[in-house]
């Protein structure tokens, strides 16, 4: 800015700020989604307690296990990850989709 100080320079610099202000309004709104905490107020989200909620609601919403095709628990990251790729690919392969009747 300071070595071009034109009209469209400036433009350009107001839009960036404007940009980065939705970002980090958007950024706060997340975090408040994402921990589910009601009353986190600016500054608070480096404290102790915004991290324990992070971790805690992440680790209540991390997957544990799955039940496979064939009846069998799928508790490893790349068992539950492939037997979700084999059950939406028989889904999507399937020749006899029935769609519920729209009344």
């Amino acid at each position: 800015m300071e070595l071009n100080p034109s009209e469209a320079a400036r433009e350009n610099l107001h839009k960036a700020e404007v940009v980065l202000l939705w970002l980090l309004r958007d950024g706060k709104i997340f975090m408040k989604q994402k921990t589910g905490i009601k009353c986190l107020k600016e500054g608070n989200s480096n404290k102790k307690l915004f991290h324990t909620s992070l971790l805690e609601k992440q680790a209540w919403l991390t997957i544990q296990r799955i039940k496979g095709s064939d009846g069998t628990w799928l508790q490893t990251e790349v068992d539950i990850q492939a037997g979700g790729i084999t059950f939406f690919q028989q889904l999507l392969q399937a020749d006899d989709i029935s769609q519920p009747a729209m009344e």
